[in-house]
Order: structure tokens, then C-alpha cells, then sequence
């Protein structure tokens, strides 16, 4: 009994905080040598939120970056789509997907001039799958896939 009052006590204490970073490395390079001493540029967040699972969309003018933005008085995840130049500064952030359930690791391929978006929505018991507009910065539904609970899901292509 009192161990369960600490506990509670320390986790209303404490939160989780992650942050991600990007940086120029070669992943097989890091492999080959077995460290990692590449600069990092992280994207440091106010602590009523943070950032995380983030899924490389495309590098082309600039880079795309999908991934979960959670802020926690809101209680859910979101996809936000970051948008950087070529030296990493960040020049917009835009939520692309709000489903008011948690989503997180958006999954994310290409096919047929298309991108598309899996993200984790364990929490509705169901894997669905959007589609990524170009114009409008934003994803549309496009079908559920799966009636489970899955996370963190991947598909090979």
C-alpha cells in the first residue's frame, strides 16, 4: 500500500521527455566504425510537449519530416510535419493530422507519385491509412486497414 502511494506520488513527479535531432552521417559509415561523433541539431521543445518517431518524408528542396507531436494537456499525439532547409533551421511547422485520439509514428511510404501515412492509432483498436497532400499540407483518410490494436507498425513494399 505504501509502496503504491510513493509510486503515484513520484510519477505525478515526473513526465517523459523526448527530443529529436538530425545530422549529415552516413548510417553505414557509423555502423562500419561503431561510434557516432557527428553534430547533432536537436529540436529542443518547451516542456508541456515533445517530439518524437520521426519519419523522413522527402529531401527535395528542403527536407520533410513527419512525426508525433504530443502535448500533454491536451492528453494525444498529433503528426506534424516539420519543414527545414538544407542547413537544418527550421522554417515551418504545421500539424497535418488531428484525429483527437492519440496518433503517433507515422509510418510513411511512397508510391505512385504518392505519399502515405500509417500512423499508430493502437488506442482505436485499428491501423489506418492516409494519404499526404502536396497542396494543402495535410492527410486525408484514405481506409482502415486493420481492426487491431497494433504499434509501431511497419509494411515492406
Amino acid at each position: 500500500m505504501l509502496k503504491n502511494t510513493i509510486e503515484r506520488f513520484i510519477n505525478k513527479l515526473s513526465f517523459d521527455q523526448w527530443i529529436i535531432g538530425i545530422c549529415r552521417a552516413d548510417i553505414k559509415g557509423i555502423l562500419s566504425k561503431r561510434r557516432f561523433d557527428e553534430e547533432i541539431n536537436w529540436f529542443h521543445t518547451p516542456a508541456d510537449r515533445f517530439l518524437a518517431d520521426p519519419f523522413l518524408l522527402r529531401t527535395d528542396e528542403n527536407i520533410e519530416i513527419l512525426l508525433e507531436k504530443y502535448h500533454y494537456r491536451e492528453g494525444y499525439g498529433k503528426i506534424d510535419l516539420l519543414t527545414l532547409n538544407k542547413e537544418f533551421k527550421l522554417l515551418e511547422a504545421n500539424t497535418v493530422l488531428d484525429t483527437k485520439n492519440h496518433l503517433s509514428y507515422p509510418f510513411t511510404y511512397h508510391e505512385n507519385d504518392k505519399y502515405y501515412l500509417l500512423p499508430e492509432s493502437a488506442q482505436n483498436d485499428k491501423l489506418s491509412c492516409y494519404e499526404f497532400d502536396n497542396l494543402t499540407n495535410s492527410a486525408k483518410f484514405v481506409k482502415d486497414l486493420i481492426d487491431l490494436p497494433l504499434k509501431d507498425t511497419n509494411i515492406e513494399i
